[in-house]
């Protein structure tokens, strides 16, 4: 890891679209949630038509401090690389 750099966690939130059949062949929205898939599921039970469907969607934090460790990285990966290109022709000498 680069000198400096801590390696900060990204938080990350699961967030659920909780949708239905309508019962005319389209989907019937229900809301966004977040919780355990079995008590969602429960929860909406006496909602549904036929099924309940739930689509995970991953929400992240992103801080000012892991932006920049990112953009830290990224400029020390093209260096890096930059560096790579001139060994590699210099080997081809």
């Amino acid at each position: 890891m680069a000198e400096g750099v801590t390696g900060s966690a990204v938080n990350e939130i699961k967030v659920y679209k909780v949708s239905t059949d309508d019962g005319m062949g389209g989907s019937n929205h229900l809301g966004y949630v977040t919780g355990e898939k079995e008590d969602i599921i429960k929860f909406f039970e006496p909602k549904k038509q036929t099924e309940i469907y739930l689509n995970e969607i991953s929400v992240k934090e992103i801080t000012p401090e892991l932006a920049n460790e990112t953009d830290n990285l990224n400029q020390e990966k093209k260096t890096l690389e930059e560096r790579i290109k001139e060994i590699n022709e210099l080997l081809k000498g």
